[in-house]
């Protein structure tokens, strides 16, 4: 049950839901469950516990623990008492043959460090997590229609604020939850395994099923959080007589996430299961320890606050936008980039456009009618078709098909572009594939390398279809060449079409392959024995137009010396150069820290930016008169230490101002955050919070 807020009104900011969502709503009848049920004591052996006494109300055969979240039943609960004392006897002090079940017991390991028996191995979290955010569900018969409207309603909400997806129950899912009409509202936490119930009563309302959904996708209740003393007080003295229970911190399968959220959907009220004196007024119950932040109401049931939605992303990250699931490109006409990022929950892609600083994400797309696209299959992004804007290509190892998705009418149309079953099934198998113009006529190509063969073949759009070619063998001089030696593209030549470059350790010689006359043409161009054999050793490597001529470079730190070695094509060979040492302001520092390169200036050369965690500092190279020269371009103590700590990022020049920025995402707020170079110094600007 869901207790209850003195104003379910919000602002805007604090709780950040559509406005035809901030409505005041009735309580619901079904949120305190006035004396209904009788407290007991038994076990809990899941959510990462291990035979944990708990408390818990009996009320209709289930086991209902701090007012609404449903444990299990009764049955259960109370066998686990007596399963415990059979089998822990000889492992353990304070159990007794003759316990009642019920009873408080005492798990205690005998003094000789025995422990309990190998059987009781505990569920971990992760399985309380549904996969891939997909959340089945199906609605009892008895559901009354204001529940009902009150489901539709939250689901919409769960799908606008998160990137979850709750979707009609199917057969043959192994886990599922039935929303059954009840005189309460409550569900267990997290995904239980096969049918779990979500009570919703006629009088839950909006407010209060958000809260259960909650809990079903693996929230607890916010006060019962281990630090909550620090930010909450509770007054014992003003509980319900049998109340006291409701109170109890969690038994949860995790840490805390984030700061504490007073503005939490899943916070009690302040008068949450406060006895009600003889003029009718509730006592306080929950006693705010610090000043709430304007606009927040603790115990709001208006919609998801934005520190549930972040522990959202925290429990299913692999649902938000990252570099595997989100890619920079033109999609749109115009100079500016945008980012392009499929929910695979929900299986619908958004495109990020960037006006007026601000960053706008807008729903392009579906491919849910034709294929679930997280499952491994390849995805590349380029301009395909030669129009000038970038498009989407994916393969399907399961029937070898290609689509392309291109954006006509702010949409992401899709269409079959073509089959590789002919000349070989499942190629998703190791192989390399990358994109570029190889053959210089203005749209992105496909290659690929078989090393069983050692063939390579060249896809390239025509007629509306992806046609392939043979373009090569390179049997002559390396068999098998994809066993780990690194691979380069890009216009080393300077003549407007992709080449390819590799390195090979074994004897350090280096090879360009350059499309001529319909074949890829192999050269050697340079071998590094010179100064350092066998340089794939773990250094960065960088390919850019480092130098602004219009050519594809190389660009490598040694961290043993701090060196930096440039490598440009110059008469049909790969030159190097020694370009800079940083032994100066850090020696290493190919140690975790994150590099970039884009043209951060924008004066058409490519540069290199780092960001230090120890410091906050970042760190811009700039190539000039022949040499990489440094400069402290900014610090991000301000808004955030160490903030190289998985959140993804993305270069791209998103603003159209002809320079690349810095884009990053943090799922503990859902903030993006945008740097651009202005005067020497990075800005950082709020983009969006989504």
């Amino acid at each position: 049950m869901v207790p209850p807020s003195e104003d379910r009104n919000a602002t805007d900011d604090a709780i950040d839901v559509p406005s035809a969502e901030r409505t005041a709503e009735t309580q619901p009848a079904g949120e305190l469950a006035e004396g209904r049920g009788d407290v007991r004591t038994g076990l809990i052996t899941r959510m990462g516990l291990i035979d944990v006494p708990v408390q818990f109300e009996a009320r209709d055969g289930l086991a209902i623990f701090e007012g609404d979240i449903i444990l299990g039943t009764v049955e259960e609960l109370e066998n686990g008492v007596t399963a415990a004392a059979e089998s822990a006897r000889d492992f353990t002090v304070g159990l007794h043959a003759g316990v009642t079940p019920g009873t408080v017991v005492d798990v205690v390991p005998q003094e000789d460090g025995a422990a309990l028996p190998a059987g009781a191995v505990v569920v971990p979290g992760a399985n309380f997590r549904w996969p891939l955010g997909r959340i089945p569900f199906e609605t009892n018969a008895n559901l009354t229609q204001a529940a009902r409207d009150a489901l539709n309603r939250a689901v919409d909400h769960w799908h606008q604020r998160t990137r979850l997806s709750f979707r009609a129950r199917r057969a043959g899912d192994p886990a599922w939850l039935t929303c059954q009409d009840s005189t309460e509202c409550s569900s267990a936490v997290g995904r239980q395994g096969g049918q779990q119930t979500v009570n919703l009563s006629a009088n839950c309302g909006f407010g209060a099923t958000v809260h259960e959904l909650g809990h079903a996708v693996g929230l607890w209740h916010e006060q019962s959080r281990e630090d909550r003393d620090q930010f909450v007080r509770v007054n014992w003295a003003n509980i319900q007589a049998g109340k006291a229970h409701n109170f109890d911190q969690h038994i949860s399968d995790g840490d805390d996430v984030g700061g504490y959220d007073y503005g939490s959907i899943m916070h009690y009220g302040a008068t949450a299961f406060g006895i009600v004196d003889p003029d009718g007024r509730t006592r306080v119950t929950l006693e705010a320890l610090r000043s709430l932040p304007p606009g927040v109401i603790m115990g709001q049931r208006a919609g998801l606050s934005v520190g549930d939605r972040a522990a959202v992303a925290v429990m299913y990250p692999s649902l938000y936008p990252d570099p595997r699931n989100a890619w920079v490109g033109r999609f749109l006409p115009g100079v500016a980039n945008s980012l392009l990022y499929y929910a695979p929950a929900q299986q619908v892609w958004y495109l990020g456009t960037t006006t007026g600083g601000a960053l706008t994400f807008t729903q392009v797309g579906d491919t849910s009618g034709f294929g679930n696209l997280d499952d491994g299959r390849p995805i590349w992004v380029g301009d395909f078709t030669g129009n000038g804007s970038t498009d989407v290509m994916f393969y399907y190892p399961g029937d070898d098909n290609w689509w392309l998705g291109e954006m006509s009418g702010g949409r992401l149309q899709w269409r079959l572009v073509g089959n590789t079953a002919g000349f070989g099934h499942a190629i998703n198998d190791g192989r390399p594939f990358w994109v570029g113009d190889f053959t210089g006529n203005g749209s992105t190509d496909v290659m690929f390398y078989y090393p069983g063969d050692d063939n390579w073949w060249l896809g390239e759009m025509s007629g509306g279809q992806l046609r392939w070619r043979f373009v090569g063998n390179t049997r002559g001089f390396g068999h098998a060449i994809n066993d780990g030696r690194p691979f380069w593209v890009g216009d080393f030549t300077g003549n407007g079409s992709t080449d390819v470059m590799f390195y090979y350790p074994g004897d350090d010689n280096w090879w360009l392959g350059t499309m001529s006359a319909g074949g890829l043409g192999w050269s050697l161009v340079g071998n590094t024995r010179g100064f350092g054999h066998r340089i794939n050793d773990g250094r960065p490597f960088w390919v850019g137009d480092f130098t602004g001529n219009g050519s594809t470079d190389v660009m490598f730190y040694y961290p043993g010396d701090d060196n930096w070695w440039l490598g440009e094509m110059s008469g049909g060979q790969l030159r190097w150069r020694f370009v800079g040492n940083t032994r100066g302001f850090g020696h290493a520092i190919n140690d975790g820290r994150p590099f970039w390169v884009g043209d951060f200036t924008g004066n058409g050369s490519t540069d290199v930016m780092f960001y230090y965690p120890g410091d906050d500092n970042w760190w811009l190279g700039r190539m000039d008169s022949g040499s990489l020269t440094w400069n402290l371009a900014g610090n991000t103590r301000g808004f955030g230490h160490a903030i190289y700590d998985g959140r993804p990022y993305w270069i791209g020049d998103f603003t159209g101002d002809g320079k690349a920025d810095v884009l990053f995402h943090y799922r503990g707020d859902l903030n993006w955050w945008r740097g651009a170079l202005g005067s020497g110094q990075f800005a950082w600007t709020l983009a969006a919070t989504w």
